[in-house]
């Protein structure tokens, strides 16, 4: 049975031309997406997440005057005016510096995952958690994390850059980038304006996405003006 399998997956590898490490990236993509599409459903559905309440629960409890001052210092690093004026200043620098590819992968990875986010938003229209007070006033619907997917988007979009023009600071750009977004996600669930699956499913549909669009990205050389 064992050799029959890999008999198979040879033959699949040399017709389709697929080395292991992308049939992982694959695999990673299309597990994210599934992760996603199982939580959208749910939520269609006006199921709940046995999860949510507990973990917001715990949060509430830890809450102080000192954590509240820093979860509300941390989510501002996700809100749209920050992120808007981040991505201006990215995308003027590649046109200055006619990186035209930059340019068009940054504004299909960041201006996509915005308007995936405010799309899902108004079709699901999930109400925020109202199991404890909220630290924050938020207006707009749920699902998915609008402050999670616009980090995630950028904090992912520049790694890819980082990997590209400077790969020897990659993994301290991908372990920064990870603090940064967990805190992020997690400032949003502490604030109680969000369920945590309104946190996950933002992480998966992001990382699919945006893997999905550095499939393109990575097969293009760095642009001759740097």
């Amino acid at each position: 049975m064992l050799a029959k399998a890999h008999s198979l997956f040879s033959y699949l590898r040399s017709k389709i031309k697929l080395s292991l490490p992308l049939l992982i990236y694959w695999a990673i993509l299309l597990v994210l997406l599934w992760i996603f599409i199982e939580f959208a459903g749910e939520v269609y559905e006006k199921e709940g997440f046995w999860f949510d309440e507990p973990i917001l629960g715990w949060l509430h409890r830890q809450q102080s005057p000192g954590l509240t001052r820093a979860a509300l210092t941390i989510t501002q690093l996700g809100s749209g005016w920050f992120l808007a004026a981040a991505s201006l200043c990215l995308l003027i620098y590649f046109w200055i510096r006619s990186r035209w590819r930059d340019l068009l992968f940054y504004a299909l990875a960041f201006g996509g995952t915005v308007l995936l986010n405010l799309s899902i938003k108004q079709v699901l229209g999930r109400i925020r958690p109202d199991f404890f007070p909220q630290l924050s006033t938020e207006t707009s619907y749920s699902f998915p994390s609008g402050h999670t997917m616009a980090s995630a988007g950028f904090l992912l979009s520049l790694f890819f850059l980082i990997r590209k023009y400077k790969p020897n600071y990659q993994i301290l750009a991908s372990l920064l980038g990870i603090l940064l977004g967990l805190a992020i996600g997690l400032s949003r669930n502490y604030l109680q304006v969000h369920f945590p699956s309104d946190v996950l499913a933002g992480w998966s549909l992001t990382f699919a996405w945006i893997l999905g669009l550095n499939l393109w990205y990575s097969r293009n050389k760095v642009d001759e003006n740097d």
